[in-house]
């Protein structure tokens, strides 16, 4: 009698231990109706076609079956040109190239680290007084980095 009456009350904590992980975390279950995110101090949408992988204190990866793509504020101390430079000693200096180009009025300053195994491409910039870099590993997809790009700061 005292093992069913044991079991049963476990059942029921089970119960309200799951109901209040899911009203507490909503955003943790995949492709729920929440559109967008926290990154930092700011909101950004999230990419049709992907799940949030992991969020962090300033971003959030999300990842779909071909492509790996975050977007992230840069951190007090961070640049540009210091991601190149661990670019450039993690795959070696031939394998990274940099351009710069305009989206929007905004300056877009972009770092490709690509050899046989990965590509990984690093774009910079900043919007509405805060700075930020996208992350993308895989197939590049520009839909998903034009959502990320123009729904950042709202």
């Amino acid at each position: 009698m005292n093992t069913k009456l044991a079991k049963i009350i476990l059942v029921i904590l089970l119960i309200i231990l799951c109901t209040i992980i899911y009203t507490t975390y909503p955003d943790i279950a995949p492709n729920n109706n929440c559109s967008t995110v926290a990154v930092g101090s700011s909101t950004v949408d999230i990419p049709e076609g992907y799940d949030i992988q992991k969020i962090s204190y300033n971003g959030v990866l999300f990842s779909s079956l071909r492509t790996n793509i975050g977007i992230y504020e840069v951190q007090k101390g961070g640049s540009f040109d210091k991601k190149v430079n661990q670019m450039k000693s993690k795959y070696g200096n031939n394998s990274v190239s940099t351009y710069s180009y305009t989206l929007n009025d905004t300056e877009l300053k972009i770092a490709i680290a690509e050899n046989p195994k990965v590509k990984i491409k690093e774009t910079y910039f900043e919007k509405n007084g805060f700075k930020y870099h996208i992350y993308e590993k895989g197939s590049e997809d520009e839909t998903a980095f034009k959502t990320l790009f123009d729904t950042i700061s709202r």
